[in-house]
């Protein structure tokens, strides 16, 4: 006579609906449904070998909650996925997840994103990017010492006597 099998209650939260299940092992009770907004699983009974820390399961980029006997996995702000997988959102590929300015281009980052101008212009809170001045700023021009320097958006001009 082996051991008797651990019950398990899975709560999947999409929606008001719960799906519950019994199993012998954490692994088939985690992985036997495909659920997109995050995995929660309670345990009746702690005790023994089961005793585990039940967050490693989550994803890297997934926070862990556990209240109780209730482990909930949800991804972080930035990711996306059931909490056991998290992938990263792209926000520059969605419409309004950005605030960069017309003028400025998104690039993705892992749980996030930046705003990046073009050359010869800096991103300014609030303005987006904005014309440096480069013959205003020590270093960022190259005349020769008799011309003289004349600011252009997005460059400079060297204008000679």
């Amino acid at each position: 006579m082996g051991q008797p099998p651990l019950t398990w209650m899975l709560m999947v939260v999409v929606a008001s609906w719960f799906i519950t299940t019994a199993a012998t092992n954490t692994s088939e009770a985690r992985t036997k449904y495909n659920c997109p907004a995050r995995w929660s699983w309670r345990t009746p009974q702690r005790g023994g070998d089961t005793e585990q820390g039940w967050c490693s399961e989550c994803h890297s980029n997934a926070t862990c909650t556990e209240d109780e006997a209730v482990t909930t996995c949800t991804c972080q702000e930035g990711f996306t996925g059931d909490g056991l997988t998290c992938v990263d959102l792209d926000e520059c590929a969605i419409p309004g997840a950005h605030n960069c300015s017309a003028n400025s281009s998104c690039v993705n980052t892992p749980g996030s994103f930046s705003c990046v101008c073009p050359e010869g212009f800096r991103l300014s809170p609030g303005l987006g990017c904005t014309d440096v001045d480069e013959c205003a700023e020590p270093g960022l021009s190259h005349c020769h010492a008799l011309a003289t320097c004349v600011n252009v958006v997005g460059n400079y001009l060297c204008v000679c006597p």
